[in-house]
């Protein structure tokens, strides 16, 4: 599988480490190569820091797959570009 339009730089998790601030909610498509299918994933970042501190010590991130979702309601640029930014 391979993550469309979305650079390393771009990806939640990367974008919570590099500004501490949570990514809620990115609509990702991941091209399943065997069949040529989307799988549509939600994700949300959030970092998360030391007790008591400001010490960034790990991201948490969750997908939840909304395929059955985004196939019936997704926006002709969120299929055709992989990502709803």
């Amino acid at each position: 599988m391979q993550i469309t339009n979305c650079l390393k730089l771009a990806h939640p998790s990367t974008v919570a480490l590099d500004t501490t601030a949570p990514v809620r909610n990115r609509i990702m498509g991941i091209r399943k190569s065997e069949q040529d299918e989307m799988r549509w994933l939600m994700v949300n970042s959030v970092p998360l820091f030391k007790q008591g501190t400001f010490d960034l010590y790990e991201v948490y991130t969750t997908f939840s797959n909304i395929t059955d979702i985004a196939d019936t309601t997704a926006s002709p640029k969120v299929k055709d570009h992989g990502t709803d930014q």
